[in-house]
């Protein structure tokens, strides 16, 4: 966002009638406007050609070059949610680190009789609903029950999920190297409000024992962090849990100095809170994440720069156990519990909890192995309420519908996601809704700024105009950073069921065109 107490253009669907009153930022003349004193097309006239139209951002300087990387494919999108008035509501069944576990039919609890919800298509998940999804690129997304956070409102949100591969230079630590392919998660810029699970083939060339795990790409630090990562051998999958989607790829080490873990799963837990819907059936998670305290712990990579935590192993009452590998050295360890009610009627909000409790420091030598047994769950009452440590702050859902589009940078900088629709009116943070129902519900500023966090805007479904729709980033300004900032800008579009993804670099004070895309 830009300066408040400066003079705001004129609300959408007008023109300046005269020259922009004193201590309007922009410069009109540098993008198009009409000449001084021009008073308006005459009656039915459909608008001048180029840039003319409803007064646009203002301009910082001219346009720049876009750089970087363009990748314009989403393999698979899944939207699983519940069918209003049916009764039907998607189970939260696959939170866990080793992709090959198929359920079989004993091993369901009484009540968890439907079955998940996958595919392709591009339907959104819900807060109070669980979802996969399976690409054509072998990758599965797996969303748990409450794993999508809730609006600021409190209300129910929606996030689509899908994965792509996008051509880019992986630099590893020396006897390090990537494996295969570099996968765009979306979406990016959010935290979830528990780990989701992200399982990657192992390329066909590749003997499994090769995979040590998976990195993402912390653009804040500009280095590959490496994750604790589950193999199955048998299914060719490594398998990670994550709160934060970025750039991923599988890697491999000519050292082989790690230690094995395991999380076992949390069998026959009783549920810990009577509700109005007593005996619903329920979901427990026990999981374990940890924080390199020693030199060689904290190797390049082997932590989350932004928190000093490693992500999690967790296993589910209903998954195989949790498994991983980390660096070997000095830990603070915690152990969490989160249980969820599953629910069959979709007038109730089903309840949901999170414990954790720190089990102090482990210090593992190179081959070693450490089990974690979950602890009876009765005995968790000086727990600590609410999220663990490791899954970061709480965020909230943004808007999805007919088109989504995300802007996330990770300096800070003021940038500015601007999106022209087809009657040539610009919603940015000026004009933070249009006419033809755009909204801007997620802006980063200098004021509130956080590094990281997504700026969205995004028609609701049956909302969006048919007609092209123009895509920019504008550098409005300096925070606590300068100078050449690189972002990320991902457009979602119903209609279509992708995401395209797109990568740039921006100068101070510039603005870049970053795609144009028509509906139909």
């Amino acid at each position: 966002m830009s300066n408040p107490e400066a003079p705001q253009p004129p609300p959408g669907g007008q023109q300046w009638q005269q020259d922009p009153p004193p201590g309007y930022g922009g410069q009109q003349p540098a993008y198009g406007g009409p000449p001084p004193g021009y008073g308006g097309p005459p009656p039915g006239y459909g608008g001048p050609p180029g840039n003319w139209g409803p007064p646009p951002p203002p301009k910082k300087s001219g346009k720049g070059l876009l750089l970087g990387l363009v990748a314009i494919t989403v393999t698979a999108l899944v939207v699983v949610g519940a069918l209003a008035g049916t009764g039907t509501v998607c189970l939260p069944f696959y939170c866990k680190t080793d992709s090959s576990s198929v359920l079989a039919t004993d091993e369901i609890p009484e009540g968890l009789d439907e079955v998940m919800v996958e595919g392709t298509d591009s339907v959104a998940v819900g807060s109070y609903e669980s979802g996969r999804v399976t690409s054509d690129l072998g990758v599965s997304i797996t969303i748990p029950q409450r794993a999508v956070p809730l609006m600021e409102d409190g209300s129910a949100g929606e996030m689509v999920f899908g994965a792509s591969t996008v051509d880019m230079e992986v630099n590893l630590p020396a006897e390090h190297s990537s494996i295969g392919p570099v996968y765009q998660l979306q979406p990016e810029g959010f935290r979830f409000d528990q780990p989701v699970s992200v399982s990657f083939p192992i390329p066909d060339d590749v003997d499994p024992a090769d995979v040590q795990g998976a990195a993402y790409y912390d653009a804040a630090n500009d280095g590959w962090v490496m994750n604790p990562t589950a193999i199955d051998a048998e299914a060719r999958t490594a398998t990670i849990q994550t709160t934060h989607f970025s750039y991923w790829t599988l890697w491999r080490t000519s050292s082989q100095q790690y230690v094995n873990l395991e999380v076992s799963r949390p069998s026959n837990q009783p549920y810990q809170y009577e509700t109005e819907r007593r005996g619903l059936p329920t979901i427990t998670t026990y999981g374990v994440c940890l924080q390199p305290i020693s030199d060689d712990s904290a190797w390049t990579g082997m932590r989350d720069p932004s928190s000093g935590w490693t992500d999690v192993l967790s296993s589910t009452d209903i998954s195989k156990p949790g498994k991983g590998q980390v660096r070997p050295g000095s830990y603070r360890v915690v152990q969490y519990y989160a249980q969820s009610e599953v629910n069959h009627d979709p007038l109730y909000v089903p309840r949901y909890w999170v414990r954790w409790n720190d089990l102090g420091e482990y210090t593992w030598s190179a081959g070693d192995a450490e089990t974690f047994d979950p602890p009876s769950i009765e005995n968790t009452a000086g727990w600590t309420e609410g999220r663990p440590p490791c899954w970061g702050g709480q965020d909230t859902s943004a808007g999805t519908g007919d088109i989504q589009i995300t802007l996330t940078w990770q300096r800070s900088i003021d940038l500015d996601l601007w999106v022209t629709d087809p009657n040539g009116e610009t919603v940015y943070w000026a004009n933070d809704t249009s006419a033809s129902g755009g909204s801007l519900d997620r802006d980063n500023y200098c004021s509130n700024m956080e590094v990281g966090r997504s700026e969205n805007i995004f028609w609701s479904a049956g909302d969006a105009l048919p007609g092209e729709y123009l895509v920019e980033v504008d550098y409005f300004g300096s925070c606590d950073d300068s100078g050449p900032v690189d972002w990320n800008v991902g457009v979602f579009i119903q209609s279509e069921g992708t995401w395209r993804t797109y990568s740039g670099t921006i100068d101070e004070l510039d603005t870049q065109e970053v795609t144009r895309f028509t509906i139909r």
